[in-house]
């Protein structure tokens, strides 16, 4: 399908918003408090540019389900209480 989402850029995408995802949820003891606002900041725009592609008509199956698994995985980190280091 022509403007569709390739299958190794998908698992690439995929890797990113779930690598974003782990840094929103578990930071590591040293990260600091902008480096958590930055990540926040990136799944916030990430979210936005994925509902926004996810409205384009010439997707595949495959795309639209990568599209919103990928949502629903910042949506909820977003969401998610911070797991504290040590705690």
């Amino acid at each position: 399908v022509k403007g569709d989402i390739s299958s190794p850029r998908r698992e690439l995408q995929r890797e990113h918003a779930s690598k974003l995802a782990a840094g929103l949820m578990r930071p590591g003891a040293a990260s600091r408090a902008d480096a958590r606002s930055l990540l926040r900041h990136e799944a916030q725009a990430l979210l936005a540019r994925i509902k926004l592609a996810a409205k384009r008509a010439n997707l595949s199956v495959e795309a639209r389900a990568h599209l919103a698994d990928s949502s629903e995985t910042l949506t909820q980190a977003l969401a998610a209480r911070l797991a504290r280091a040590g705690a």
